[in-house]
């Protein structure tokens, strides 16, 4: 029963364009594992200038509490799949060092926006909505504030990474 009340209150709240809360953030991520039939820890981390933003190490995902608050609810879906997709791909990492990939392919993130897309897919989202999902993020992470995004770094350049995505949104009927 609390899974239902869980899930009703979830569905209710989507469209809220208000910064999410972390126990909301924490709530999400549970029914993003669900949605993708993972079981990936999640933690909020204290702000850092020399982490990134959000990332994936040792089998769990950790997002900084200023950049959590900085989400929309749909943004954070996106994220929260985008970063459990590099678990379900393989690309995990160890605090900077790369143990199964090179952060500096944007080929990696990708495959791990493709997998965070297929959530969004998955939650109901239609094919505007998941633009705006990911143009909304794209958004924010390109306006300075994370050091790993831009023409050179981990990331890819903005430009690439919203082409990327729009070609997966409205390919194979994902969204019809």
């Amino acid at each position: 029963m609390k899974v239902f009340l869980t899930i009703l209150a979830f569905l209710g709240t989507l469209g809220s364009t208000q910064a999410i809360t972390v126990d909301r953030a924490e709530a999400l991520f549970d029914e993003v594992n669900r949605t993708l039939r993972t079981h990936i820890a999640f933690m909020m981390i204290h702000d850092s200038p020399v982490q990134p933003t959000a990332y994936t190490t040792e089998g769990r995902v950790k997002m900084q509490k200023h950049f959590i608050h900085a989400m929309s609810e749909e943004m954070f879906i996106f994220v929260a799949a985008h970063e459990i997709g590099h678990n379900i791909l393989g690309h995990t990492t160890t605090y900077y060092r790369a143990d199964y990939y090179d952060p500096r392919d944007s080929q990696s993130e990708f495959a791990a926006d493709a997998v965070a897309i297929h959530a969004l897919a998955l939650w109901g989202f239609d094919q505007r909505q998941a633009e705006d999902a990911v143009i909304d993020l794209m958004d924010y992470l390109y306006d300075g504030d994370d050091p790993h995004a831009g023409e050179y770094g981990s990331h890819g350049s903005y430009n690439s990474r919203v082409k990327h995505a729009k070609a997966v949104i409205y390919s194979n009927g994902l969204y019809s």
